[in-house]
């Protein structure tokens, strides 16, 4: 009896970690604002829905290689927490390449959660793509998905080394996470790239009307203009973008299970 209880403290403990580890760095649940005690309590909660799914391992022993299962798990939560934050990190990323022709830029706000300054329009973009998130239901899928790697990654059996070693296919996902800010920057910044081409013609055919005083205000008054009128295909967008989220989060787990 001692020893069914030692291995399922210890199997308790590692799951524990795997799932405090992804909501520390997932969207939504990192939020600043989310209290400690809260994530904590979910990460207990959710904990106790697995472990009684899956068997605890007897062989289990509080030694060095136990130390090595913890670190083990640990990076796979951060793993799949870092992927679907990946998604958010190049919606910013979209912001702040608009913000930046606009003139927006040096005007920061600070981001509520990461706490660090953040341009306008990336502000807006992101607080639009977390309460759209909020609204299909995202973040019962990520708890789902966080659950389901249980399944596909068995405890302590995480192929780390293999995951680390595919140097393309970490490329490629990095990649495509900064092509898709171009993707989502691009309407606006074509727009934007229109106003400059019209006020350097404007400049040169009447020399004597002062662009640099009315430029910025104009180009902002036409940037917010454009920004509103792309709202709704942004949520287009979203749409498309969380499906391709889960899709990378399914196949890391494919590439970190055995």
């Amino acid at each position: 009896m001692a020893a069914w209880t030692e291995s399922w403290f210890l199997s308790m403990l590692l799951v524990l970690t795997r799932m405090t580890t992804f909501f520390v760095i997932s969207p939504l649940f990192a939020y600043r604002n989310v209290p400690v005690t809260f994530r904590l309590g979910l990460s207990v909660a959710m904990g106790f829905l697995v472990i009684s799914q899956v068997d605890a391992d007897p062989g289990l022993v509080l030694d060095g290689t136990y130390l090595g299962l913890i670190v083990k798990e640990a990076m796979v939560g951060l793993i799949l927490g870092f992927t679907a934050s990946m998604i958010f990190a190049a919606i910013q990323t979209a912001g702040a390449i608009v913000d930046l022709q606009m003139g927006f830029a040096l005007a920061n706000l600070v981001d509520p959660q990461s706490g660090v300054p953040m341009p306008v329009t990336a502000n807006l973009k992101l607080i639009l793509a977390m309460l759209f998130f909020l609204a299909i239901d995202g973040h019962h899928q990520l708890i789902r998905g966080i659950m389901a790697s249980f399944k596909l990654i068995p405890l302590g059996q995480a192929g780390l080394e293999s995951f680390t070693m595919d140097v393309e296919w970490l490329a490629r996902f990095f990649a495509q996470s900064f092509l898709i800010a171009l993707q989502i920057a691009a309407p606006m910044a074509a727009a934007l790239f229109l106003v400059d081409l019209a006020m350097g013609i404007i400049a040169r055919t009447v020399p004597q009307m002062n662009f640099f005083v009315i430029g910025f205000p104009l180009k902002m008054l036409f940037g917010i203009l454009v920004l509103f009128l792309v709202i709704p295909g942004f949520f287009v967008v979203l749409t498309w973008l969380y499906q391709q989220m889960f899709e990378a989060m399914s196949q890391v787990m494919q590439r970190l299970g055995i």
